[in-house]
This record gives structure tokens, sequence and C-alpha cells, in this order.
């Protein structure tokens, strides 16, 4: 079935043009084809196009959320209960995911990040943003 569409060009006709087309008040000439098949072209690749910057805001954010919630579990707000952070309990205290958090752990690296930064929070916090994240905060 999918090796049939192979076998077509698509066009988007201005419904005005194919009604004139229709009713014989017009021909269709050579350009006319061309234009169409131009702006189908377009119409197709500004979908993709939409389509791959919306998921890169996504993953954005969602690198964001893990950021903030690694912020605040080593810089104060859960601090207070010395637990080992691990995959599931970031998932956990980021509202995301958990296969995502478990990706983002094996990506990054993060059981030697954790070890820095249990020393020294605030400074290897900000050189992990830096060095681990910082293409994920420009969209």
């Amino acid at each position: 079935m999918k090796e049939d569409y192979k076998d077509y060009v698509y066009l988007r006709i201005p419904k005005a043009e194919y009604n004139k087309i229709v009713s014989g008040d017009k021909r269709v000439t050579k350009e006319d084809i061309e234009a169409w098949r131009f702006d189908y072209e377009l119409k197709q690749s500004n979908k993709t196009a939409h389509a791959k910057r919306a998921n890169k805001i996504k993953t954005a954010r969602t690198i964001q959320k893990i950021y903030k919630t690694l912020e605040n579990y080593y810089l104060g707000l859960f601090r207070d209960e010395k637990k080992e952070l691990t995959a599931y309990r970031l998932s956990k205290l980021a509202k995301i995911n958990y296969r995502t958090a478990k990706k983002f752990f094996e990506e990054h690296n993060l059981k030697e990040w954790l070890q820095k930064f249990e020393k020294d929070p605030q400074n290897s916090l900000k050189e992990f943003k830096v060095k681990e994240l910082s293409e994920y905060f420009v969209y």
C-alpha cells in the first residue's frame, strides 16, 4: 500500500483555482504546477521544522526541571533527607518519567557528578550546567 504513494506527485491547489479548472474557465500551465508543488513542499518542510523545534523545547524544559531539582536537592530545599539520589528518586522529585531520568543519569554520567555535588555543591552545579547542559538551555 505504501508503495502506491511513490507513484504520485502531491500538490496544494488553492480552492478557487481548483474550482476554475474543474469548471473549465482556466487551463493548467507548467508554471502553475511548479508553483503548487513548491507550495506543497514548503508546507511539508515547515511541518517537520516546527515539530523538531517543539521537540527541542520540550526536551529543554525537562532538562531544566532536572537541573532545578538538582539545585534544590543540593543547595538546601530537599537536603534534610540525606538519602542517595538515584534515577528513581530524581524522577519523583522532578516530576518526570523514570525512563527520562534514567536516560539522563546514563548520558550525563551523573553518578560521578553526584560525588562532586556532595563536596562543593555551589561550584560543581555551575560547572555541570556549563559542561553538560549548555546546549539544552539555548533554544
